[in-house]
Parts: structure tokens; C-alpha cells; sequence
């Protein structure tokens, strides 16, 4: 059994152990209790004319008694066509296929045909009933919902976003941060080697060496502030991938919810025409017997030969009769002197 969907949205089944376990299943579905009890509340058997017989009638007049003494259980007509329909009606799964077989036979090849059909179309509507989902679509739709929402409040959030800051501007300004801080970077490395020079001329308190220190520290402070702006800017660029990044992840959930939502749908609105069980060949009356008269004939005359042999057999067995001079001799001991003949 494909165990990841519900049988009546699968298009195949695996061979080996789940078509079996598949088969089995419907072959016990078919005998329930609910689908022949409504089989047999479409047939109504129980109200089709019954002919005379005797060992019905002595059937009946035995059950009755047993009823009336407390030791049967009470049951009508309809009850009685439910266990003997479920003890009578033949479900079997074909050999090496997916196919299941219902027969039942009846003096009246109509009636065993209607009630065949009522059994098949019964266990259709109750195999769609059994394994249609209820609630789980709204559970779907309430989830599509909130989060269609919250997925239109990030949309707007990042629209205002990209409208009060353009990105393609940002990224050119971060560049030319970098740009600039780099720059000065240089102008640090010249700044440093020219104060080292200087202070291999001239004492620390020369008035040179204070003022290339003043001009090295204003280098400084000013890729300070270009770093300061270099992390404000990226952390609003990195703010809006983000969000672009969760926004993309709600989009993609929000499509998986609609494609189980739709599933679920099917489920809900499942019927015959979108379920894997179909209908092979419905049942028809037979136009001639399974078999024909002559092998009926053939059969007793088999039978009558058997019997006949049987019979000629133990009556030759068991007869004691003396019926010659042999077996009297045998009998008596003492030899034959004369016989007459029986007239």
C-alpha cells in the first residue's frame, strides 16, 4: 500500500507485499458488515416473495421455538439476508493482478446480478468514505492565510524600503567608501613615514612633528567615520537580503500549503471517477448456465454406474444364502447325493 497517500489518490501500486496488503484489505472492506447491509437496504431481498418449501417453513418453525425459549437472539428478515450474504458471496483476489473478483449465485440470475452490482457500487461509496480526509483542507486554507499575510506585510516593508533608499545607489556608495577609506589608508602609510622621518631631524616638540601628528590623527578619523558609515550602509544592505531571502521562503511555503490544500481538496471531493478502484465488468444476468445439460446428464450417469456397482457389491458381500451344492457340501462336511431343481 503506497503509504505516503491516501489510497484513493494513488495511480499505482507497488507489486510484492503491498499488492497484497492493498487486495487483502479491500477483499475485507468488500465483506463488512456497512457495505453489505447496504447491498442489501438497495436489493432488498428480504422483501422479494419468497417460494414454498418445506424445509424452510421447519427451518423457520425451529428458530422461532428457539427464540421463544430465550435461546436465539431475535432477528428480521434483513438481518438474516446480511450474514447470509456475507457467508455466501464469494470475494476473491485474482492470482498475479490487482483484480478482485465478487460472485454470488442465485435460482434467479437477475436478482444475483442486481445484488452483485449493489455490493460492488456500495463498497465504492464506502472505500471513498472511509479514507476521505475531513478538516484537513481547512487546516491548509487557515495556514495559507496567515501566512499570506504576513508574506504581504514583508512585500510592503521591503517596497518601503527600496523606495526611500535606492540599492543600486547604496552598492555604488559602499564602493566608494571602500574607495576612499583605502585612500587614506595611503595616506596613513606616506603620514607615519614621513613622521619618522622628521623625528630623526628634529626633537618630538618641534613644531613639524606636532603637525604631522595632528595631520596622521585626522587621517585616522576620518577612516573612523568612513567605517562607521561602511557598517551602517551594509548592515541596511544585509537587512534588505534578508529580507528578500525570507520572502522567498514564504512564497516557497506558501506554494507547498496550496499544493497540499489542493490535494486535500481532491480528497475531500473524491468520487469514483477520481479514486484508483474502478469497475472491471459489471455483473449480467446469464443468458445459459455455466454448464450445459449434457454435463449434467453425463454426471448422473456417472454416478447412477457408481451407485449401481456400490449396490451389487455389498449385496453380493452380505448374502449368506446357499444358493449351490458346493457351498452346502463346504457347510455340511459330507458329500452331495442327489439335488432337485427349484421350480
Amino acid at each position: 500500500m503506497e503509504h505516503n497517500r491516501a489510497p484513493m489518490m494513488r495511480s499505482d501500486i507497488a507489486p510484492g507485499m503491498q499488492t497484497l496488503d492493498v487486495l487483502n484489505t479491500q477483499v475485507d472492506i468488500i465483506l463488512s458488515h456497512t457495505v453489505i447491509a447496504n447491498a442489501v437496504d438497495k436489493v432488498r431481498p428480504h422483501e422479494r416473495p419468497e417460494k414454498p418449501s418445506i424445509v424452510r417453513d421447519i427451518k423457520k418453525s425451529f428458530r422461532a421455538g428457539l427464540e421463544t425459549l430465550g435461546l436465539a437472539d431475535k432477528s428480521t428478515k434483513r438481518d438474516n439476508w446480511i450474514r447470509y450474504l456475507k457467508k455466501n458471496v464469494s470475494v476473491k483476489a485474482l492470482v498475479s493482478s490487482s483484480i478482485i473478483h465478487v460472485k454470488y449465485t442465485d435460482e434467479d440470475p437477475k436478482w444475483s446480478s442486481d445484488m452483485v452490482n449493489a455490493i460492488v457500487q456500495a463498497y465504492i461509496d464506502h472505500h471513498v468514505e472511509l479514507y476521505r480526509p475531513r478538516g484537513t483542507a481547512e487546516v491548509y486554507r487557515k495556514q495559507m492565510e496567515q501566512l499570506r499575510q504576513q508574506l504581504d506585510q514583508h512585500r510592503d516593508q521591503l517596497e518601503s524600503i527600496n523606495q526611500s533608499e535606492d540599492v543600486t545607489a547604496a552598492t555604488e556608495q559602499r564602493r566608494s567608501l571602500i574607495l576612499q577609506k583605502a585612500a587614506f589608508q595611503e595616506r596613513i602609510a606616506a603620514a607615519e613615514q614621513t613622521l619618522a622621518e622628521l623625528l630623526l631631524r628634529f626633537t618630538a616638540e618641534h613644531e613639524k612633528v606636532k603637525s604631522q601628528r595632528q595631520q596622521l590623527a585626522s587621517f585616522r578619523q576620518e577612516i573612523e567615520t568612513l567605517d562607521n558609515q561602511l557598517r551602517k550602509l551594509e548592515l541596511n544592505l544585509s537587512k534588505t537580503t534578508q529580507m528578500r531571502l525570507n520572502i522567498a521562503t514564504e512564497e516557497s511555503l506558501y506554494q507547498a500549503y496550496k499544493r497540499r490544500y489542493d490535494e486535500e481538496r481532491l480528497k475531500e471531493l473524491a468520487n469514483a471517477d477520481l479514486i484508483n478502484v474502478r469497475v472491471v465488468e459489471m455483473s449480467t444476468p446469464s443468458v445459459r448456465p455455466d454448464r450445459s445439460r449434457l454435463f449434467f446428464i453425463a454426471i448422473a450417469v456417472i454416478g447412477a454406474l457408481i451407485f449401481s456397482i456400490g449396490i451389487a457389491f455389498i449385496f453380493e458381500y452380505f448374502d449368506r444364502r446357499v444358493n449351490n451344492s458346493g457351498i452346502a457340501e463346504e457347510i455340511l462336511g459330507v458329500p452331495e447325493l442327489g439335488s432337485i431343481d427349484a421350480y
